[in-house]
């Protein structure tokens, strides 16, 4: 007899919203972005997904700040314009019974930060190269910092227009927001560096300034457990930098993997190969659901309902990821 998948294709509530069941497809990079909006292609392959059963989509990230655009096709939310494609979006993945949510993210120092076929200058929190494209950033000056905390709540304030169901900061991966809250990235001397509250800082300021634009619309993080790559968030540091901001009462849930951008050893866990065993983070992301207190996603090789299921019933996660890294 088949196992049963009571829980799986159980509703899950988040604050006012509720979602059909626990199936989630991840923000992944589509390629699929025409002229920086969501097009008609990108319509069409989320509201396949939609149509296909998942309870949530969230749409991959979008750029909101231009320090870090580049030449690839990716999503940009620094104007209005965005709007009605967002819009089209989510009216279309509503229609098929799925909840929608929108990614924000900034790439730091994780960057070939190729314009126009040249090389840009990349912004990082300190002047601290990665492991992978050995890009030498420019720290941010403090004004630019402040900059950023604007446009990201400007952003987050767009997705709410366009009707999308909740935000997500992209603070996984060792991407921007990861490195101000690791001391080994950030070695900054201003408000935003030293202490591990003041590296904090700028994540819980995007967060403050995303949530006073979306009001009551879900709010997240994406983060990894730990980013497996010198130099690397460590667990330890994860679990007390998402116990603090659980404590301020600003997060809905958390989205949780592993791995780095930083550095090859990391970046195999953005899309982690089939030699990696079934589920491999649910255990890192049931210790942050047990820390926290908060719903929980999570992804990484959760590719057979029968493994979702278990993986909820033994309380690990609330929603797991079975499309996109």
């Amino acid at each position: 007899m088949p196992p049963r998948l009571d829980r799986l294709f159980s509703p899950l509530r988040i604050r006012d919203l509720q979602i059909r069941n626990r199936i989630l497809s991840t923000g992944h990079q589509t390629f699929l972005a025409q002229g920086g909006v969501p097009g008609e292609d990108m319509i069409a392959y989320h509201a396949a997904r939609a149509r296909g059963g998942a309870g949530l989509i969230i749409v991959e990230s979008a750029r909101f700040h231009a320090s870090s655009f580049t030449d690839s096709p990716e999503l940009i939310l620094t104007s209005d314009d965005a709007i009605p494609g967002y819009r089209a979006l989510a009216r279309t993945v509503h229609g098929h019974g799925a909840r929608i949510f929108g990614q924000l993210s900034h790439s730091g120092r994780v960057s070939r930060r190729i314009r126009g076929g040249l090389r840009d200058i990349a912004f990082a929190p300190s002047a601290v190269p990665d492991h992978r494209f050995h890009t030498m950033p420019r720290e941010m000056p403090t004004e630019m910092v402040e900059e950023l905390v604007a446009a990201c709540g400007t952003a987050a304030g767009r997705m709410a227009e366009a009707g999308l169901d909740g935000v997500e900061l992209v603070a996984s991966h060792a991407l921007l927001f990861a490195q101000f809250l690791n001391p080994r990235t950030n070695l900054r001397t201003d408000r935003y560096g030293g202490s591990a509250e003041n590296r904090l800082r700028f994540l819980v300021e995007c967060l403050g300034a995303a949530r006073a634009a979306i009001g009551t619309r879900i709010l997240g993080i994406r983060i990894s457990a730990e980013e497996l790559e010198p130099e690397g968030l460590l667990p330890a540091e994860v679990i007390a930098a998402c116990t603090s901001l659980a404590e301020m009462g600003t997060l809905d849930y958390l989205n949780v993997t592993v791995g780095s951008m930083a550095g090859h050893g990391g970046s195999i866990h953005v899309v982690p190969p089939m030699g990696i065993p079934p589920a491999y983070v649910a255990p890192q992301a049931g210790a942050l659901r047990a820390a926290t207190g908060l719903p929980v996603f999570v992804a990484g090789r959760i590719n057979q309902p029968q493994i979702a299921e278990a993986v909820l019933r033994a309380g690990q996660a609330d929603m797991c990821g079975m499309r996109g890294p």
